[in-house]
């Protein structure tokens, strides 16, 4: 597992429940999906690393790790809380279960896969403004004649003592 309370999160959040949430998906490719996903997600994210210093761009993506983290947990709510009802609607009172198994199936991927695309954009945009420090503030930051800050020789990366 990527990160230590995985084992937590799967016993809350449940990926093989004696046939829910997931009937004819292998629980196996919802999380090599999600794990996917969430790897893209991190080198995105990092790609873009020299955009966390920015002073204005630092606002947008504080306020995005946020509506990121609450949607997760209203996506989780939807994957906790949705199973027995849609099962009932889409596959138990469903003249065509073939169709409805498949919405079952790819209403819940999609919800897991989101739960922790969203969960690991918030907490790595959280990090990553924590490790990048604004540029106007960080420490040694050279500024030009306009008092403009300008590029350090490190490449705006905080160098930590080792």
């Amino acid at each position: 597992m990527l990160f230590p309370l995985s084992n937590a999160f799967l016993a809350v959040i449940p990926v093989d429940d004696g046939g829910r949430p997931f009937q004819d998906l292998p629980p196996a490719v919802v999380s090599a999906v999600t794990m996917l996903t969430c790897i893209f997600l991190t080198f995105a994210t990092f790609g873009r690393r020299d955009r966390f210093a920015d002073p204005r761009s630092r606002g947008r993506y504080a306020r995005s790790a946020r509506i990121c983290f609450a949607a997760a947990l209203a996506a989780l709510a939807g994957y906790v809380l949705a199973p027995s009802g849609l099962y009932r609607a889409l596959i138990t009172d469903s003249p065509d279960s073939a169709i409805g198994l498949a919405l079952y199936d790819g209403l819940f991927a999609a919800l897991y896969v989101v739960t922790f695309a969203l969960l690991t954009r918030a907490f790595l945009l959280l990090a990553m403004l924590e490790y990048f420090a604004e540029e106007s503030t960080a420490p040694g930051a050279v500024a030009t004649a306009s008092g403009v800050p300008g590029p350090k020789a490190d490449g705006g990366q905080r160098q930590d003592a080792t």
